[in-house]
């Protein structure tokens, strides 16, 4: 009679330790899936990393809702056309159904000043001089003669991603100390 309470409390401890290993062999083998689909729907160059992580409480709870909480994907050194930055992706709200639609999904892409100068010449077609981050603005400047005259110009450009291709928005034009949107 005294033993059933300590057997009890054993099978416990193993079902809620099974319970748990369970999660993390399935969280692990999710977040591997997710970063493969996201490798391949954004043709990511073999070698470069995909990571995904599952948040949001343990996956018997989310299957039962019938999707994730949220799901964060980071693939450091992604490159698209002339750049080379960091991609992190976070979505919430990711239901198990495929055709389904997700709640919420964030991205956001970090380049660092030294590339956009680099690339400033692919991106715009023109010379730069210069290339800088000022607010939500990438602005390229330049200088040119004006009968003798030199006169900074500079095209203030907003990031954005349309139909899965980086593209550049102009927001704001510089001449001088004038800045006109």
């Amino acid at each position: 009679r005294r033993v059933w309470p300590w057997v009890l409390l054993v099978v416990g401890v193993l079902l809620v330790g099974a319970g748990i290993a369970l999660d993390v062999l399935v969280r692990d083998l999710a977040e591997k899936t997710i970063a493969r689909e996201v490798e391949t729907a954004l043709e990511v160059p073999a070698g470069t990393e995909v990571r995904a992580s599952i948040g949001g409480g343990p996956l018997i709870v989310q299957a039962l809702s019938g999707g994730f909480e949220r799901v964060d994907v980071g693939v450091p050194g992604y490159v698209l056309g002339p750049l080379t930055g960091d991609l992190e992706i976070v979505a919430h709200g990711v239901p198990f159904d495929l055709a389904a639609p997700t709640r919420e999904l964030t991205g956001r892409y970090a380049v660092s000043q030294e590339a956009l100068s680099v690339a400033a010449p692919e991106l715009t077609g023109a010379r730069i001089d210069g290339v800088s981050i000022e607010g939500g603005e990438v602005v390229a400047s330049g200088e040119i003669s004006v009968f003798g005259a030199s006169l900074g110009l500079g095209l203030g450009l907003t990031p954005s991603a349309v139909e899965g291709d980086l593209a550049f928005d102009p927001t704001s034009i510089r001449i001088g100390e004038e800045t006109l949107t």
